[in-house]
């Protein structure tokens, strides 16, 4: 059952998962080693880790479904290159992975995470308005990139105390 680890592991697997991707032959930049890094406010600022090419996993909000006992993890891919057609190669490999890789089943989540054998994962595409991405870059203070947001729900994220939110604040 998911407990406490649970947000970074989903993060954890998703850079794992699409570092491998991006690391599959033909390479989406042509003589360079691409890969997905998880990425702080400091490291989308320039302040940080990113080193293009690469694609950085921001997760920018982390909500809750009222309906379900679910954790609702939301990240803006962004693509980082010197060139406008390697970041959209980038991000290209990207979508295409979470297309055919739309569930992080328990292999493909870090062990960390404490996820029980039928645990799932769902990765879907969000499809943000261009204002509200626009927010997002100018909130952490850089100029708009090409991105695009996904969100993973985590279901049953629980501890060994309870719910790993309170009802009282949800009001």
């Amino acid at each position: 059952m998911a407990d406490d680890r649970t947000i970074a592991s989903v993060g954890a697997s998703l850079e794992r998962l699409l570092s491998a991707r991006l690391l599959d032959d033909p390479a989406p930049v042509a003589g360079a080693r691409t890969v997905a890094t998880l990425a702080r406010t400091e490291d989308v600022r320039g302040a940080g880790r990113l080193t293009p090419p690469c694609l950085s996993l921001f997760l920018y909000r982390i909500g809750h479904d009222t309906a379900l006992p679910a954790l609702d993890l939301h990240y803006l891919l962004t693509a980082w290159a010197d060139d406008a057609a390697d970041e959209q190669r980038i991000l290209g490999r990207a979508m295409q992975c979470l297309e055919t890789t739309p569930v992080l089943t328990a292999a493909l989540l870090t062990a960390d995470g404490a996820w029980s054998e039928d645990e799932r994962v769902p990765i879907v595409f969000e499809d943000l308005p261009t204002e509200v991405i626009l927010r997002i870059f100018e909130a952490v203070g850089v100029s708009y990139r090409l991105s695009v947001a996904y969100r993973a729900r985590v279901v049953r994220a629980e501890t060994s105390r309870g719910r790993f939110w309170s009802e009282a604040g949800r009001r």
